[in-house]
């Protein structure tokens, strides 16, 4: 994700730009008092570790990832500490890097990369699985900016301002959301779809949204398991004019190529996200089976037009239980 940024910081102002300040607008689930007839419980086993095996969809280009989530008990108080280990590429747009041939050809770019993936923030998540805070963010962007390319001092300001940092934090959250989260806070009953409200805190202010959550019930071919799914648009003129607010913050603080026109929120045309995310689950812990993301974003700012879709495929490899 930090590479991310930063390669988008570098480009123009266009909707490159737009669309990662869509993407990193925050879309906390607020709680509700609906609950399912039997609720939706957090309650992996402390500690805990699986092992995640990920697919990546991104800017028309794939990946494969694996890594393992460990669930621990904070050294102080009742929270928890959700934190990415061992992690590693396993394919790069179809290359398959199980075989040796491709690991060469890559080289000391596949260690790089593999160091950038690993740099991910830790969760600390309370008893009954939300999130309380994001901590080693600064650490994280720091490690690895000594390991990118040489970067333009204004643009390493930039991602290392306060601003940024708190978006950064907000979309790291964004795989709990999916896997754990959403229903813990939603509880979905079988057949009664939930309209839950979030509020995504802006420059100034706020823009509220929707999203729908299902409980669909017993998932086919998982025995004991449930398929939960939500779906949330974000748009219209309040949606518009918060992205045009982040754009500018944004956009002050990275040096303008010369020749670029400068940016004004009056450009933005029309602007639209849409998620949508599933996940196979343990009813009694909320371990997931497997679980599924993407977010559509149809962008116009000027004369230019976008669409970008993002998928995310996770399936998970539980330990077997310990027999007494």
């Amino acid at each position: 994700m930090i590479k991310q940024v930063a390669r988008r910081l570098s480009g123009n102002y266009s909707c490159s730009i737009a669309s990662l300040v869509i993407s990193l607008l925050l879309s906390p689930v607020m709680p509700q008092t609906v609950h399912a007839a039997e609720e939706l419980k957090f309650a992996w086993p402390v500690p805990s570790q699986v092992t995640v095996t990920e697919n990546t969809l991104k800017k028309g280009k794939t990946a494969k990832t694996r890594y393992d989530i460990v669930l621990s008990k904070q050294a102080k108080g009742n929270n928890y500490e959700v934190r990415f280990e061992h992690f590693q590429f396993l394919d790069i747009n179809g290359m398959d890097l199980s075989v040796p041939e491709n690991k060469k050809q890559l080289g000391p770019m596949l260690a790089q990369m593999n160091a950038m993936g690993s740099m991910i923030p830790t969760l600390v998540v309370n008893p009954q699985g939300q999130v309380e805070d994001v901590i080693g963010m600064e650490e994280a962007v720091t490690n690895a900016l000594k390991v990118m390319p040489a970067a333009d001092p204004q643009m390493i300001a930039a991602l290392k301002s306060p601003a940024m940092i708190a978006q950064m934090k907000e979309k790291s959250v964004d795989f709990w959301r999916v896997w754990v989260e959403t229903w813990v806070l939603s509880q979905p009953a079988p057949g009664k779809p939930v309209v839950v409200e979030m509020e995504i805190p802006v420059v100034g202010g706020a823009v509220k949204s929707e999203m729908t959550v299902k409980n669909e019930g017993a998932a086919p071919g998982s025995a004991g398991d449930v398929q939960l799914s939500a779906q949330a648009v974000l748009q219209g003129e309040a949606a518009k004019k918060a992205l045009g607010a982040l754009m500018q913050s944004l956009i002050a603080q990275v040096p303008a190529k010369p020749g670029t026109k400068p940016f004004s929120p009056a450009m933005i045309k029309d602007m639209k996200r849409t998620t949508r995310f599933s996940v196979v689950t343990n009813p009694k812990t909320l371990q997931p089976v497997r679980a599924h993301s993407e977010t559509l974003i149809d962008l116009a700012i000027g004369d230019e037009r976008k669409s970008q879709l993002e998928k995310h495929e996770y399936s998970f490899a539980w330990p077997a239980p310990v027999t007494p």
